[in-house]
């Protein structure tokens, strides 16, 4: 998504990935405040950017979208919970779970209780995730109005996206980036590199 919005927009789409193509360690604690409920200076935090997705971003979707009125809401889901849990536990659960790291521990912090701050103190049992992941979409189906939100599957690739923000539809494929192959090839370079260590 991020790759499609800044071929789409040609500019910068926000990611959890941009922490750490940015300055971390001054964004990590704005981000801790918004995990926090204390106010976020979403200009100073989205310097540069024309489109946020993913975490920690979409968390916090009601208030940056109250932020920034004229901005489109694009509601990407998997096919049922279920889809979405078994990619989320291949991927970013398993680094939710990794209490033994030693770098990048605000980082960590932070994830860990935004998790719980949108999953609950049982964000790591399968049945809870996939209700609240049910719940989420249900709640931004509801309270986004309309005619700002997009409602999208990646499978239905650029057509909607590219309506929604009268683009034409760029004339390559869609991206198909941090997929659960390469987040398992990524995991096992690492563990190997300090298995070498």
């Amino acid at each position: 998504m991020r790759a499609a919005l800044e071929t789409l927009l040609g500019g910068s789409c926000y990611h959890m990935s941009t922490l750490f193509e940015r300055d971390h360690e001054a964004e990590i604690p704005r981000w801790q405040d918004a995990v926090d409920d204390k106010p976020v200076d979403w200009d100073l935090l989205f310097t540069g950017c024309t489109a946020a997705v993913d975490w920690p971003a979409s968390a916090f979707w009601p208030d940056i979208s109250a932020r920034y009125p004229d901005a489109l809401v694009i509601l990407s889901t998997r096919d049922d919970a279920a889809t979405w849990w078994r990619s989320a536990d291949a991927t970013v659960w398993p680094e939710l779970r990794n209490t033994d790291r030693t770098e990048n521990l605000e980082w960590f912090a932070m994830v860990r209780a935004l998790a719980r701050r949108v999953f609950g103190d049982d964000w790591e049992d399968a049945q809870t995730a996939m209700t609240t992941y049910d719940r989420y979409n249900a709640g931004v189906r509801a309270a986004c109005p309309p005619d700002r939100l997009v409602d999208w599957k990646a499978q239905q690739g650029w057509g909607p996206l590219c309506e929604a923000l009268g683009v034409p539809v760029p004339d390559e494929p869609f991206p198909r980036l941090n997929t659960s192959e390469e987040w398992a090839e990524a995991a096992a370079k690492s563990a190997a590199d300090k298995d070498e260590t």
